[in-house]
């Protein structure tokens, strides 16, 4: 990467002197970022230069990998880098970036095939746009600047139908009857948005880069950024099983319908097919387990429960968008009993769609306070850097116990512990209150975490609702993998480090023989134990809390998540 950023800090001029549109336009996306920023705004920080030309570059050259799987797993950690910057967006409430992203988000809405070199410029443009300080009746003119070039390159590259056309031309409100002639009629159309600035700098580099189209094949990529694709009816969600007429069942019957409809006002107004998948995510159901953590949180602090639904609906669907790109990571086909959304649709599709659910959520942030929207975009950042470090010891069989807690501190207890300090945000909770709010919901989320990994390994798939060995097929090493490697014999080890290594095939067979050595050799035993001892240290925390019956309600819902079995 580093010569195609120093090549990107550069003047796009220099990088034009080696037709970047083919080889396969290294420097091109970052180059032309920091050309919009310098030249219709300000420069900005050396350090934020590279990491705006760095994080285009990275996404143009895993665009060109040749392998389908390669490239749908490269697409899920760019979610994953946008998660990242999605924190600081909704943490700095910045109002141009804000801007930005209703104005790109049309062509992340899965409506139509978009062209990838559309989605490519945009990108690079808008990313000019934030770093400068770049006004927006500028970002219109050259975001269609972008959009009419891109869709020369296309036709010139024969990968441009009246479909790919119609789909990039609704994302920025235009029309055009698509004809023989395109690539002409997008080359005047991209000229014509340089038309306010006959005698500037920049724009005169941008003509340049129009004028330089390539006659010859580009580089090897995948031609479409998003497929439309249409969700699948989900199979009706089984009601949760009740255990009785107690206290954590009645609050969960009291509360459950304006939960379910939080949840589903977030997706309220988006297009068709995109509120089909999000409809499709929200009706396969699940625990809802922590928006009631936030609720009940409330509950404790001497609150009203429904003071907290916009929260805890924010907290469910950063959720269900980590489950979005956790499978596609994954390669999992089931969850919850049915298709993952990617396999019910596509890999482009989903993505798709996780996008559009972190933008929605980002709108939905802004109107909590402060202290809330921060903790919000802190939990993002978190999440992501878990995903990031999980997906570094992917494969590795000699992980330590410490990096695997680690994981599961950013990617799970994080979540739990946010959630339930958004509970007693909404409640106007005392600082001492908020302190054990978050380290109880931090020991919870640890023994849920636990207790997940466990049924991942040994769970029955009837009762889970998705493939046993979902880790292990994945070469991921969890607890109970961890704790079995410890425990057999040499000869055995060597077995279980060659399927983490991915050096022999992770067979159901080779499943169910880690399954049965878990608990052959207690694992399971240690795993739960482990998972206890985290309630405990949980639980101590909730005595803290000035509402003896909210207090109760978490006290339940910790005890079910170390004790449930699917």
């Amino acid at each position: 990467m580093r010569p195609t950023v120093q090549a990107a800090l550069r003047d796009v001029s220099d990088v034009l002197e080696g037709d970047p549109w083919s080889v396969p336009r290294t420097g091109l996306g970052g180059a032309l970022a920091l050309q919009v920023a310098r030249g219709f705004g300000r420069a900005g920080s050396r350090r934020a230069r590279r990491l705006c030309a760095s994080s285009i570059e990275a996404w143009n050259q895993r665009v060109h990998r040749p392998r389908r799987d390669a490239l749908d797993r490269a697409v899920a950690r760019d979610t994953r880098d946008f998660l990242r910057a999605w924190s600081r967006f909704v943490r700095d409430d910045d109002a141009r970036a804000q801007r930005v992203v209703a104005r790109l988000s049309p062509a992340w809405s899965a409506e139509a095939p978009v062209p990838e070199a559309v989605i490519f410029l945009r990108a690079a443009i808008a990313a000019g746009v934030v770093l400068g300080e770049v006004s927006d009746e500028v970002h219109a003119q050259l975001d269609a600047f972008a959009t009419w070039t891109a869709l020369a390159w296309e036709a010139r590259q024969g990968t441009l139908d009246r479909a790919r056309w119609e789909g990039a031309l609704d994302a920025i409100g235009a029309r055009a009857p698509f004809t023989s002639d395109a690539e002409s009629h997008a080359r005047r159309e991209a000229h014509a948005a340089l038309a306010p600035w006959t005698d500037h700098r920049t724009a005169s580099v941008l003509r340049a880069l129009l004028d330089r189209l390539p006659s010859g094949p580009a580089a090897p990529r995948e031609p479409e950024a998003w497929l439309p694709a249409i969700a699948p009816e989900p199979a009706p969600a089984a009601r949760p099983a009740r255990r009785g007429g107690c206290a954590l069942d009645r609050f969960v019957d009291a509360h459950g319908r304006n939960v379910e409809h939080a949840i589903a006002a977030l997706a309220g107004g988006a297009p068709p097919r995109t509120r089909g998948a999000i409809e499709y995510l929200r009706r396969q159901g699940g625990k809802r387990l922590r928006p009631f953590l936030v609720l009940a949180s409330t509950r404790a602090c001497g609150g009203d429960p429904e003071w907290a639904l916009r929260e805890g609906a924010i907290v469910e669907w950063l959720h269900q968008t980590s489950l979005v790109i956790d499978d596609v990571l994954d390669g999992a086909t089931l969850r919850r009993g049915g298709p993952t959304l990617h396999h019910a649709t596509s890999v482009p599709f989903a993505t798709a769609v996780a996008l559009q659910l972190l933008a929605r959520l980002a709108m939905a942030a802004r109107d909590l306070p402060g202290e809330s929207r921060v903790l919000v975009a802190d939990t993002a950042a978190a999440l992501a850097e878990g995903e990031w470090s999980e997906m570094r010891h992917t494969g590795d069989p000699a992980i330590s116990i410490t990096t695997y807690c680690r994981v599961i501190e950013a990617k799970t207890a994080r979540l739990f512990a946010t959630a339930c300090a958004l509970g007693g945000l909404a409640a106007r909770a005392t600082p001492a209150s908020l302190r054990a709010l978050t380290r109880a919901g931090r020991e919870a989320g640890l023994a849920f975490q636990i207790v997940d990994d466990l049924l991942d390994a040994i769970g029955d798939e009837a009762e889970l609702g998705k493939r046993r060995g979902t880790d292990l097929r994945a070469r991921k090493a969890t607890l109970p993998t961890l704790l079995l490697r410890d425990a057999l014999p040499p000869t055995e080890r060597g077995r279980l480090e060659a399927l983490i290594r991915g050096e022999r095939a992770c067979t159901d067979a080779e499943v169910a023989w880690a399954a049965a050595r878990i608990e052959e050799l207690g694992v399971d035993v240690r795993c739960r134990e482990r998972a206890s001892a985290h309630r405990s240290r949980a639980l101590a925390e909730l005595a803290r809390l000035p509402d003896r019956e909210g207090a109760a309600l978490l006290e339940a819902l910790f005890t079910r998540c170390v004790q449930r079995r699917a």
